[in-house]
């Protein structure tokens, strides 16, 4: 799965630097993990800093889960966190939400669940993010539009799965994601709408083949105040408002 520029984070396209983390065993079903990044700014380690919390419940087919992100100054703290990354200009690099890089904080706020029936399981995520405090956090590059933002750009972000599996070995897997963009500062948002459609394909207990097929249409006005294009997740974006990406591969687990 690959959303319009993964801004929920549920694609785990960006990470968290040096971070502590904790992972509570599982008792009754439940389970709680905790993160806390630093910011890693000499003189100030929480100008940068990351906190996380998620819950999880399993009882029989029913799975549940739940998490709570809060990213300050975004642009550099969590899609600049490289080496080679810049420090004073833009580290966003889909237009999805790159106009919102002078946004003083990132909160993201998610939830699922998944039943399963049989070989099926049916699955929703919902998901709210916000860019808040826009146009605090100097950013260097942003044009006159982007400057201009202020407040607060939020994202919902609707999604239902369905898992089936055939075989042993074949299991196939369907996705449907609706997520849209209100805007910030009176301005019109966008629209992203996505399928993917997929199978893997157990060779051993170790290794598996896949193939994945995902198609993206977005309408409205982005990020940047232009017209939507199509920005799969670790695909360079599209030129239109439309894009296809198709990936086979073998994955080998240790």
């Amino acid at each position: 799965m690959a959303r319009a520029g993964d801004v929920d984070n549920l694609d785990n396209f960006n990470r968290a630097n040096n971070a502590l983390r904790y992972q509570s065993p599982t008792s009754k079903g439940f389970n709680v993990a905790a993160l806390y990044s630093l910011g890693g700014k000499a003189g100030n380690f929480t100008q940068n800093e990351i906190f996380d919390f998620a819950a999880g419940y399993q009882f029989g087919p029913v799975v549940l889960g739940a998490v709570y992100t809060f990213i300050k100054n975004p642009n550099f703290s969590f899609y600049g966190n490289k080496a080679n990354d810049s420090v004073t200009g833009i580290n966003i690099t889909s237009p999805v939400q790159q106009g919102y890089a002078a946004a003083g904080s990132q909160q993201i706020l998610a939830a699922d669940g998944s039943y399963t029936v049989g070989p099926a399981t049916v699955g929703l995520v919902y998901s709210n993010t916000q860019f808040k405090n826009l146009g605090t956090v100097t950013v260097a590059g942003l044009n006159s539009t982007e400057k201009a933002y202020q407040g607060t750009a939020t994202f919902n972000t609707g999604e239902v799965n369905l898992r089936y599996q055939v075989g042993p070995a074949l299991q196939l897997g369907t996705v449907y994601v609706y997520m849209r963009n209100g805007g910030a500062s009176g301005a019109n948002g966008a629209t992203y709408q996505q399928v993917d459609v997929g199978a893997f394909y157990a060779l051993s207990k170790g290794t598996s083949l896949y193939a994945v097929g995902i198609y993206q249409k977005a309408s409205g006005t982005d990020s940047t105040g232009q017209h939507a294009v199509a920005a799969i997740t670790a695909a360079s974006p599209a030129a239109r408002n439309h894009q296809i990406v198709a990936t086979i591969g073998v994955t080998q687990q240790f």
